[in-house]
Formats: C-alpha cells, sequence, structure tokens
C-alpha cells in the first residue's frame, strides 16, 4: 500500500537516517564546503513540505521509493533555492541490486511524478487563512 508523505517524514517513518545521511553526503562531497551543504540540504529538506507518494519494496521496506523521492525533492531544493549545479551522482546503496534501479529510477529530475502540495500556499500575496468574521 502506497503511503504519501513528506521526505522529513519518511525518514522517520521508514527508520531511514542512515541512508537519508549517505545521500546527502554524496551530494555535499562534490561541493566547496562539503560540512555546511550537507547541513543547509539538511534543513531545506526537513522544511520541504511536499508529499511523495513511498510504494513498498519487494522485502516489505521503503528503501527504494525513498532513495528515488529523496533525489527529486533534493533537485527540486537545488533549483528552488539556487544552490548551484546539481552533481550528477552514483550512490549505490549495497543493500540494493543495481539492476533494480535501472528499472525505479534515472538520474533525471522527473517531472511527472505525482506530488500532492497545496500550491496555492506558494502564491505570492495569498492570504491563506479564511476570514470567519463574517
Amino acid at each position: 500500500m502506497a503511503k504519501w508523505m513528506t521526505i522529513s517524514d519518511a525518514v522517520d517513518a521508514f527508520d531511514l537516517f542512515d541512508l537519508f545521511s549517505e545521500i546527502i553526503d554524496s551530494y555535499s562531497e562534490e561541493m566547496d564546503d562539503p560540512e555546511a551543504m550537507a547541513s543547509e540540504l539538511t534543513e531545506l529538506l526537513e522544511e520541504h513540505e511536499e508529499e511523495y507518494e513511498f510504494s513498498p519494496d519487494p522485502d516489505g521496506d521503503y528503501a527504494e521509493s525513498f532513495e528515488r523521492n529523496l533525489r527529486d525533492a533534493i533537485g527540486y531544493v537545488f533549483e528552488e533555492f539556487n544552490l548551484g549545479e546539481l552533481p550528477v551522482i552514483d550512490f549505490d546503496d549495497p543493500d540494493v541490486d543495481e539492476d533494480d534501479l535501472t528499472d525505479i529510477y534515472d538520474d533525471k529530475f522527473d517531472d511527472n511524478i505525482e506530488h500532492r502540495v497545496d500550491l496555492d500556499v506558494y502564491e505570492e500575496g495569498d492570504d491563506t487563512e479564511e476570514d470567519d468574521a463574517d
């Protein structure tokens, strides 16, 4: 059964902090100040409120869809906050068969992935609270 949640919620729900950290570190290694970039990227991802669809792997865990969604979120954060050129990373999780990864995702940001986010919240000058005084 698929679950919709933010990246931050998925880290906690699926106990994937180690995988999260390894992927963040792999992107940060390519930058001028890896520790500062890892910290900034972690903070921005914790604040990233977009929900992604997480599907169980054949093993019953959610690591494969988590990795795919985290890479999409990182691409979004790099673009949204002008963090520079998104590094091309060859991250290999020792617990995931490389042949399976080909079917799961490619290394490019996928514009066709379904996300659930309230776009009205992001519109400039939009008041998100309704006035019940009438």
